[in-house]
């Protein structure tokens, strides 16, 4: 944030103010994390698991149907290593019962991959959620680290900030 300086206001509070600018409210609240996965400092790193149970789930009650989100995906490093390199190592998927029968693929990451990368969303439920995910497989190396920003919003199109900690402007 930036720090402004306020003249004439009276115990800190001002009327009439208008603030130009973009404010942004990061909706990618992690509320299960499976595995060996960390979310920690705002960076999301997943860890390979064989068993198919390292999700890190997104979930939020401010996750409406039939709006629209942008889910940014910004890879810091990925270090992540399966023998079949055509397979990716990360899937990034969504729905309304996790791994099930009503869900999507979103994306795939795959070895070395560490563009950002955007999707839209359009929930055609409620109680939708997002998963990220390692692709299960035996003798897989390295991890998965990035930062998740979902926005209420298209904003594919528009440069966003790679991390957004609750609301920032």
């Amino acid at each position: 944030g930036t720090d402004i300086d306020i003249n004439n206001a009276k115990d800190g509070y001002t009327k009439d103010t208008i603030l130009k600018g973009q404010t942004y409210q990061n909706l990618a609240t992690f509320t299960q994390l499976e595995g060996s996965n960390i979310f920690q400092n705002q960076i999301l790193t997943i860890n390979p698991n064989p068993n198919w149970t390292g999700k890190a789930i997104i979930s939020n009650s401010l996750i409406q149907k039939d709006k629209t989100y942008t889910l940014c995906i910004s890879p810091i490093k990925n270090t992540f290593k399966i023998s079949d390199s055509s397979k990716p190592v990360v899937i990034v998927s969504g729905g309304t019962d996790v791994g099930g029968t009503n869900s999507k693929r979103i994306a795939n990451y795959n070895q070395n991959e560490e563009d950002l990368r955007k999707f839209l969303i359009q929930p055609q439920d409620e109680n939708y959620k997002i998963w990220i995910e390692p692709y299960a497989t035996q003798n897989a190396t390295g991890n998965f680290k990035c930062t998740v920003v979902l926005l209420e919003g298209d904003y594919t199109n528009k440069e966003v900030p790679s991390s957004i900690t609750g609301t920032e402007s």
